[in-house]
């Protein structure tokens, strides 16, 4: 068993602190572990699954995989396993597990297939990244709601959802205390608006698309990260960080997309902080923690913020975001990133 392994942390866990596990039900036992492992990369789904694959009197384990004998379940609590108790020990049966799950394995790869084609009948290439001098990188979400047209747009005014629709009026708006051609130089100059589309790839807001009818959430997200290999998107966002040095790098993605980012991957970049715009919930259902030496995450909650901010749940990051530059400025974001927090929890900040 390898030192760094889930299971591996997870057994000196229990070594240490067994209270942390014995007589618990399900979710005291994740409540307990995942802030002990989130700091190794591991995500709360991860040790959601490797939780079943741990207990000896699973049934589950028999198709799931089992990953060593270290609990047993008695009326709904969790229990150390020695080997001495009296209890079904199941196990994995790779036969058994074929022949159930042959018929989703087919399904994805179908779906998968279909994704990948549409994806490979736009006009696709990877974009040319060049050194812009700026401070500020904003990575953003495509959208379903599109605008029609026969003709190509920028990818700003393609997508039409209620997030990107906030983005295009920002970057159309003046910030506070400035006329609006001051403010589109500030823009001009200072931030790099990226989207991550699942027709293009990780593209400049203004490359110019056709329409199309992908969506990340038609494919299963191991195969979100196969689709992000696929298309050197993690690739195409590494050599933008590295070759601008931004001061900071906000990523305002739902889970579909982060799984794109191939997270494993780590997010170190010399002298730029990367903060993730997300929700604990998202970020929990993610196949791996984003980590890295300057790695952040500013939290926005529904329905806690949504009720802060008069605005619904699919607009939210964009509407924090984009509000607090334009009433604080640029200076602001980049010198004191918890006053950002302070106004995502509360609302407007001196």
């Amino acid at each position: 068993m390898k030192e760094t392994s889930g299971q591996g942390r997870i057994k000196k866990i229990i070594d240490k602190s067994p209270e942390l596990i014995n007589g618990l039900e399900f979710s005291e036992i994740l409540d307990n572990l995942f802030p002990r492992l989130k700091d190794h990369g591991f995500s709360r789904n991860y040790i959601s699954i490797l939780i079943h694959k741990l207990v000896a009197n699973n049934p589950k384990r028999a198709t799931l995989g089992d990953a060593g004998d270290f609990f047993y379940i008695k009326d709904e609590r969790y229990f150390v396993y020695t080997g001495n108790e009296d209890v079904e020990t199941f196990y994995y049966d790779k036969e058994l597990a074929k022949k159930t799950t042959k018929a989703y394995q087919d399904s994805r790869a179908i779906k998968y297939e279909e994704f990948i084609n549409g994806y490979k009948e736009l006009d696709f290439e990877l974009p040319k990244i060049e050194e812009t001098g700026k401070k500020i990188l904003i990575v953003a979400q495509c959208s379903k709601s599109k605008r029609l047209s026969e003709n190509k747009q920028s990818a700003i005014d393609l997508y039409d959802g209620k997030e990107m629709r906030i983005y295009k009026k920002f970057l159309d708006s003046p910030l506070k205390g400035t006329t609006l051609f001051e403010s589109n130089e500030v823009y001009k100059n200072k931030i790099d608006f990226y989207i991550l589309s699942a027709g293009y790839g990780l593209i400049e807001g203004f490359t110019k698309i056709n329409h199309y009818n992908n969506s990340y959430n038609s494919i299963d997200k191991r195969d979100a990260v196969r689709f992000g290999r696929d298309t050197k998107v993690r690739e195409t966002l590494d050599k933008l960080i590295t070759t601008n040095e931004y001061d900071i790098v906000f990523i305002c993605l739902a889970r579909s997309y982060l799984n794109i980012l191939d997270l494993k991957i780590d997010f170190s970049y010399k002298n730029t902080n990367i903060i993730f715009l997300t929700s604990p919930k998202v970020l929990n259902c993610t196949i791996q923690r984003p980590m890295g030496d300057n790695v952040n995450f500013m939290f926005v909650k529904h329905p806690e913020h949504t009720g802060v901010h008069s605005v619904p749940q699919i607009a939210l990051k964009g509407k924090v975001l984009t509000t607090f530059i334009k009433n604080n400025g640029l200076d602001n974001l980049l010198n004191n990133l918890n006053h950002f927090q302070e106004y995502i929890d509360n609302g407007s900040v001196k």
